[in-house]
């Protein structure tokens, strides 16, 4: 329901949301916070269009901007550990947007690698970190903003290296 009204009239919505954000985090936070990235979103009839935009991809990048900007250093860093895991030049990804305004920080930019490498996947590690190479490669050809790119690059350092511990690990134990 959250996301239909944060569709609707997402001003609205965003200024209820941000009066229960807190930094340090509460668990409160934590809830609006992954509601907001689209953690609880369920595709409808199993199909992935059917789906409601998260609401941070919805919601005027302005009034975000405006709310990081009374603690920027704490917000930024803050908001993205829940952002959706995409990055697209589409003027509606946060993600990416985040980091083209703050992505400067290294707090930031730590934060959004320890996000983007969460989740759960099945099979083998390997295979997965190989989608997610091919992943960034997409991203990258499609960026241009130099702190989004530095992101990425650092961010297929990571993969890069996990998928050598995985390739090890899966050798040694196969």
């Amino acid at each position: 329901m959250l996301d239909y009204m944060g569709c609707a009239d997402p001003d609205a919505v965003w200024g209820a949301a941000v009066r229960h954000i807190s930094s340090p985090p509460d668990p409160r936070t934590k809830q609006v916070l992954e509601w907001a990235g689209g953690r609880f979103i369920v595709p409808h009839g199993g199909e992935e269009d059917a789906a409601p935009t998260p609401f941070l991809n919805v919601v005027a990048r302005e009034r975000v901007w405006e709310w990081i900007d009374g603690d920027k250093e704490a917000r930024a860093m803050l908001l993205a550990r829940y952002v959706p895991r995409q990055i697209v030049r589409n003027g509606r990804c946060i993600a990416r947007d985040l980091l083209a305004r703050y992505g400067d920080s290294d707090a930031v930019r730590r934060e959004m690698h320890a996000h983007f490498s969460t989740g759960a996947f099945f099979g083998s590690r390997v295979e997965h970190h190989k989608k997610e190479m091919a992943q960034c490669t997409k991203w990258i050809k499609e960026e241009s903003n130099r702190v989004v790119l530095r992101w990425l690059h650092e961010r297929m350092g990571h993969i890069q290296a996990d998928m050598d511990a995985a390739a090890e690990f899966e050798e040694r134990y196969s």
